[in-house]
């Protein structure tokens, strides 16, 4: 992760506050039900998801978001993260140089090419 940032928990949440924003107004969201406690919004935007952080076994790999709340991205990968795992999610933007979110793997369920993963922010930890 040379040269890239962690964000600290302030500026975490106003990087989540920026993507909800940039979503909720592109289409309405759907209300929040079951395990959701905030509005999802239909996001379909380029990330970067670094998993095993820190680690040897650390990589970077591309995935496209589906959804995004508050709490949460709903992500669409090649990899398939297991549940519990803490990773690091980015934006993919012009400069490369975007600040990392660290999330936690709520879920990954195959589908037809892919894994669909549900994560949660992890907005009130520093990685």
């Amino acid at each position: 992760m040379s040269g890239q940032t962690t964000v600290n928990s302030p500026d975490a949440a106003r990087v989540v506050a920026e993507w909800v924003a940039d979503a909720a107004g592109q289409k309405p969201g759907s209300r929040p039900s079951g395990r959701r406690k905030s509005t999802r919004y239909v996001w379909p935007a380029p990330m970067e998801v670094l998993v095993n952080p820190g680690t040897a076994f650390e990589r970077c790999v591309p995935a496209t978001s589906l959804d995004v709340g508050e709490e949460g991205i709903g992500l669409l990968m090649r990899h398939d993260p297991s549940t519990g795992d803490r990773i690091l999610l980015r934006l993919v933007d012009d400069s490369d140089k975007g600040p990392w979110v660290p999330a936690r793997v709520m879920y990954s369920k195959r589908s037809v090419s892919r894994y669909r993963v549900g994560v949660k922010f992890q907005l009130d930890s520093i990685s």
